[in-house]
């Protein structure tokens, strides 16, 4: 597995590793690439019963890998193509105890999922970083 993402933010944050699948525009997804420092919203799995999903801030950093580009010194990752990123959860209270390697989660634009991913490790400082 590559090193973390060139441009991932120094500290402690919480932080998954994750294999991300785009959707493509004719599964919904969307129609131009993501570029590393991508800010969707990630559903974990957490709802209201009845409601709508709970969805957390995330900043998406994309490593270097097979179906990756880059344009103009940043990464990108077209419509369909598969990556490994470093995803920070901006607020890890409301995931912390939705989480686990293995487990997968979906990528929001909107009510749109334009992506799914799957966690491939974690990496969790402790309660006192929300």
């Amino acid at each position: 597995m590559h090193e973390a993402a060139p441009d991932l933010p120094s500290g402690n944050h919480f932080r998954l590793v994750a294999a991300l699948t785009l959707r493509t525009k004719a599964e919904g997804g969307r129609q131009r690439p993501v570029a590393s420092g991508y800010q969707p919203d990630c559903w974990f799995g957490g709802e209201a019963e009845p409601g709508p999903r709970h969805l957390t801030g995330c900043l998406v950093f994309i490593r270097p890998g097979e179906d990756v580009f880059e344009y103009d010194n940043t990464l990108w990752v077209p419509p369909g193509g598969q990556c490994i990123a470093d995803v920070l959860i901006r607020y890890p209270l409301y995931v912390r105890q939705l989480v686990r390697v293995g487990g997968v989660f979906d990528v929001h634009e909107g009510h749109r999922v334009v992506a799914a991913g799957k966690i491939l490790s974690i990496s969790d400082p402790g309660p006192g970083h929300r």
